[in-house]
């Protein structure tokens, strides 16, 4: 629990637009952590921050608006912010958008897309993006089936 002084540095910073403390800030608001839990002021401070370029914010918004937690459910919305966190290096971003581009939720549905991000994430050290890329090998979808290269990667996901 954050104390009344930790909170009032906090959102002083957060009113300058520092994007670090817009997201703790954002935190903050989604725990009722020092501060009345409200969703509202919780994703107004993400999609401030998110702008200004953290990418835990973009990343958080994606996740709320795929699973339509507290907000109305959209595949577009995920998307928008999914993307903006992985064009900014964001693994778990890259393989949320990557899932997207597979299943065609809110993108156009391209195997060669979700590899291409999936391997980003992989090259990143994110196991979640070797597994979904090494079953992409294994299928053939987006890239050359290669049972090899599948088994290739799954190796590195469990190192």
């Amino acid at each position: 629990m954050h104390t009344f002084e930790e909170v009032e540095r906090i959102k002083a910073l957060a009113d300058e637009g520092n994007p670090e403390a817009l997201f703790i800030l954002g935190t903050l608001y989604l725990d009722g952590d020092g501060v009345p839990r409200s969703m509202d002021d919780a994703f107004g401070c993400f999609r401030e921050a998110a702008i200004r370029g953290e990418t835990n914010s973009a990343f958080n918004l994606g996740l709320a608006a795929a699973l339509g937690e507290d907000m109305p459910q959209s595949w577009s919305e995920a998307s928008y912010w999914y993307s903006m966190a992985a064009n900014s290096g964001h693994p778990k971003a890259m393989v949320q958008l990557g899932i997207l581009y597979s299943t065609g939720n809110g993108v156009p549905q391209s195997y060669l897309d979700a590899a291409s991000w999936y391997a980003k994430a992989a090259d990143l050290g994110d196991r979640d993006g070797m597994m979904l890329l090494a079953d992409l090998f294994e299928d053939g979808l987006g890239v050359p089936q290669s049972h090899e290269r599948a088994e290739e990667i799954r190796r590195m996901a469990e190192e």
